[in-house]
Order: structure tokens, then C-alpha cells, then sequence
């Protein structure tokens, strides 16, 4: 069942158009590099007023908001190199 999905979701792809699909590419490219500079941001401005619990805090924090970008990515459909 899981296998028949993921051959229709590639016999799909195959018959999108080739501007549709470096546009949807395109677009989670830079959700990649939003959710990298959200993570950054906030676990970097963090590092000053987690210090007393230890350094750790500071990478847990990195670690747990990284993937929001993935969450971007499958909400909104778009195509990854790696998978569709």
C-alpha cells in the first residue's frame, strides 16, 4: 500500500512540468535556509541567558527548531532533491 503510493506520487512528478517543478524546488531551497537562520537566531541569541544550565542548552535548542523547515517543506508541497 505504502509502495503503490509513492509510484503514483513519482508517475505524478514525471508529468509536472519542468518550471513547475524548479519553482517548487526553488521554493524549498529557501525554506531550508529560513529554518537554518531561524535556528540560528534564536539558539544564538539564547547562549547568554542559558549559560547557567550549561552549553548543551544552546545545541537542544538548535536541534529541536531545525526541522521546522522540514515541517515548511511538507506543508506546502514542495519537491526536494531528495525525495518527492
Amino acid at each position: 500500500e505504502g509502495y503503490l503510493a509513492i509510484v503514483d506520487k513519482g508517475e505524478q512528478l514525471c508529468k509536472t512540468d519542468l518550471v513547475q517543478i524548479f519553482a517548487l524546488s526553488f521554493y524549498a531551497g529557501c525554506y531550508i535556509g529560513f529554518g537554518a537562520l531561524l535556528s540560528l537566531t534564536i539558539s544564538g541569541n539564547l547562549a547568554g541567558t542559558v549559560m547557567i544550565h550549561g552549553t548543551g542548552v544552546t545545541g537542544y535548542i538548535y536541534a529541536v527548531l531545525f526541522p521546522v523547515n522540514l515541517l515548511f517543506i511538507l506543508l506546502s508541497g514542495c519537491i526536494l532533491y531528495t525525495g518527492a
